[in-house]
């Protein structure tokens, strides 16, 4: 496998990005994983779609869930996971203070102060602050969370180490079906099967994953035969894979947007708003810098999220309604603003982008001029300044739900991605509403609720939505990630 970039460390503690998030889980064995989604599936499974996976069984109780533990899940060094072996690994979860530890409170609402509650050898307790969060069980299929054979990494512990952070920088002890042979820091990792593995045998004996930074050499190296799988390649790269070369262009995960920043005075106007978003051609942008490797986004939430069909008229090229908002708005005499654009985020097609769509503005009255910074950290700074009229971003919310993803950008006090600045207290209302409403009626009530005032409001303007190009060896009979790009190593022959 070329990637553009391996992890330097292998401990679950660590997160050093993508490199991390995306690699790291192939030596993991967590609790629950997702549900496999059925062929032909159009949306990825939501947070209630889990199932046990080193954990035999899962149940609701009082107070948060009851696990019990399969009696067959062995580490590499030949110990059968129990009870305590979770609760050390959560103890080093929140001693570690991490995204771990931030997912658990944040995300899941688990008790901080006593997560894990023995049981017996096979038995414990989750322990939930609100057992009306729909999202406890999901964030335990992060690689974060996975459990460790506590008592090989203490034997490896010191007195200035407790928590073997240095032996499991480069080796890995969970009790999944692969286990890390070897890793050199940013360079490679090479993973074998766990000899104790509960499961069926998987077919592949060795991967290796190598980090080639230059999307040029991994599709050279494609080509050439010496690797089965090439991630990140550019779009045209990946429009122009044939032969016997395979290229899937899998459901995304990641919507891009152009976002609006309120505080200047015509964005403050939601017919401008209305208007701009009225005034772009999706389509076009699909089928020009996208090369066709993405979909047109008509919402304020990617359509691959499982959520109740979307009400209202959704974000449709009208020009002459986006000139007529723009008169009633009072710039019938034209409009004009500057949009940033750094390469990285969204990605290197953003230039191409922001070129089409400033033609297409021009058409309806707009003279939007492009900006291009360079650097991720200046323009992370300008964004947290509120000093950028407009911006391309990109949303990959973490959990699979439009709560969710509205909380990470439209809550006004609570996002972490609220530099447009929109406030609304009935989308506040029903953002905090959702996050403790169990699936079901009442909750699909609120999400259609807020799909209406964010249709109506377009806080920000959304464009297209990537989708995940998969380009494989002719020998590969199948292959699978799940929605966070998280390769499934068992899956890689037996999908």
């Amino acid at each position: 496998m070329a990637v553009a970039a391996v992890p330097s460390n292998a401990d679950p503690a660590v997160t050093e990005g993508k490199p991390s998030t995306e690699l790291n889980p192939m030596f993991a064995g967590t609790l629950l994983q997702y549900v496999k989604p059925d062929p032909g599936a159009t949306t990825w499974p939501s947070p209630a779609d889990v199932e046990p996976y080193v954990a035999e069984s899962v149940t609701p109780i009082e107070d948060g869930y009851r696990f019990v533990l399969r009696d067959d899940a062995v580490s590499p060094y030949g110990n059968t996971i129990t009870s305590e072996d979770v609760r050390w690994s959560f103890d080093r979860i929140i001693a570690n203070d991490g995204v771990g530890r931030f997912l658990l409170s944040w995300g899941g609402g688990i008790d901080l102060e006593g997560p894990i509650r023995v049981i017996d050898d096979r038995t414990f307790d989750l322990v939930v602050l609100d057992t009306n969060n729909p999202y406890s069980l999901a964030v335990l299929t992060y690689h974060h969370m996975v459990p460790l054979d506590s008592v090989e990494v203490l034997s490896h512990a010191t007195d200035d180490d407790p928590w073997g952070a240095e032996w499991l920088s480069t080796n890995s002890a969970s009790f999944g079906s692969y286990m890390l042979e070897s890793i050199t820091p940013g360079e490679e990792l090479r993973l074998v099967p766990n000899p104790n593995w509960w499961g069926a045998a998987p077919d592949i004996d060795l991967i290796v994953v190598r980090a080639i930074p230059d999307a040029a050499g991994r599709l050279q190296l494609l080509q050439a035969g010496e690797v089965d799988f090439a991630d990140k390649l550019t779009l045209a790269q990946f429009a122009s894979l044939g032969g016997d070369l395979q290229a899937i262009a899998a459901k995304g995960n990641t919507t891009v947007p152009l976002v609006l920043n309120s505080s200047f005075e015509p964005f403050a106007d939601v017919r401008v708003r209305q208007a701009i978003s009225s005034a772009i051609d999706r389509d076009a942008l699909v089928q020009g810098p996208m090369q066709g490797s993405a979909k047109a986004a008509l919402y304020q939430v990617l359509s691959e999220v499982p959520q109740p069909p979307p009400p209202g008229d959704p974000a449709t090229y009208d020009p002459d309604r986006a000139r007529a908002l723009l008169a009633e708005a009072g710039y019938g005499d034209g409009l004009a603003f500057t949009m940033t654009i750094n390469p990285v985020r969204p990605g290197p097609f953003s230039e191409d982008i922001a070129v089409l769509m400033k033609a297409q503005l021009a058409e309806v009255g707009i003279d939007m001029s492009i900006e291009v910074m360079a650097s991720s950290a200046d323009f992370q700074t300008k964004l947290q300044e509120g000093a950028l009229q407009a911006w391309l971003s990109s949303q990959t919310p973490g959990i699979s739900d439009p709560q969710f993803a509205w909380l990470l950008v439209h809550h006004s006090a609570k996002a972490f991605e609220n530099a447009h600045g929109y406030n609304n207290p009935r989308i506040d209302e029903l953002i905090d509403l959702m996050a403790f409403t169990q699936y079901g009626p009442d909750r699909d009530a609120m999400v259609l609720e807020a799909h209406e005032i964010l249709i109506a409001e377009v806080p920000w303007v959304p464009l297209i939505e990537l989708v995940n190009p998969i380009s494989l060896g002719p020998d590969v009979e199948s292959f699978r990630m799940d929605i966070f790009r998280r390769i499934i190593p068992e899956e890689l022959a037996k999908n």
